[in-house]
């Protein structure tokens, strides 16, 4: 399958403009870990995480009571709030992360999820790679790049359900820790949206018709 110079153009474009993105992907994540992802800044330099608070309403039937945000006046009411999250940090300058397992899951979590974000980046660049020689010969649709696509989507689904559920184990620990001596309640979620599910069948299907394109351009090739 030959392509005129401007698909070979446009071609080149996306895949370069594609390898930028990854690029900077993968300069941002080094960042990340090279500061050891900080949580809420200097001010709160001892942060131990953000818990959700749920509907606030304890089993014990303790309910949070609401924080004021705009003062009533005779003619107006006042207007009430209750926290759908909070940071949990210390004050104290010698403070120490309580040694739990959650916390360590938390941190073997974030470094298998940047182990799957960058090797995603890595085997679209040498996906674009590939195309682009491929390009030079009319060798768009190549074996390798198909079984980069079956790769890239339990790669997406496992990377999408790690960032959904990024800070869960850490807030399992902070639920052990602290949810019995808390003023509200404390609780942690597991997520699963649609996106997790919807990315990895839409590459499958790109798989499916990526192999019928091979199957084509061999068709095309014994042809001619």
């Amino acid at each position: 399958m030959k392509l005129n110079k401007k698909s070979k153009l446009l071609l080149t474009t996306s895949f370069v403009v594609t390898s930028l993105l990854g690029a900077l992907v993968i300069v941002h994540t080094a960042v990340q870990i090279l500061n050891g992802m900080p949580v809420a800044g200097e001010e709160y330099k001892n942060a131990i995480g953000i818990m959700d608070t749920g509907n606030s309403l304890h089993n014990d039937g303790r309910v949070t009571e609401p924080i004021v945000v705009v003062e009533g006046s005779d003619t107006e009411p006042q207007i009430l709030a209750k926290p759908t999250e909070v940071l949990l940090y210390s004050e104290a300058e010698d403070f120490v992360m309580p040694n739990h397992w959650g916390f360590k899951a938390w941190k073997a979590m974030f470094y298998l999820r940047t182990l799957l974000l960058m090797t995603m980046v890595v085997m679209l660049l040498y996906f674009a790679l590939i195309t682009l020689r491929g390009s030079r010969t009319g060798v768009l649709f190549t074996k390798s790049n198909l079984r980069i696509v079956y790769a890239l989507a339990p790669m997406s689904f496992l990377y999408l359900l790690a960032n959904d559920n990024f800070y869960t184990f850490k807030q399992y620990a902070i639920s052990e820790l602290y949810a019995d001596n808390a003023s509200i309640a404390l609780h942690g979620k597991f997520y699963m949206n649609a996106e997790t599910l919807v990315v990895p069948l839409l590459l499958i299907i790109v798989a499916q018709l990526y192999k019928v394109a091979i199957v084509m351009n061999e068709d095309e090739v014994m042809t001619v």
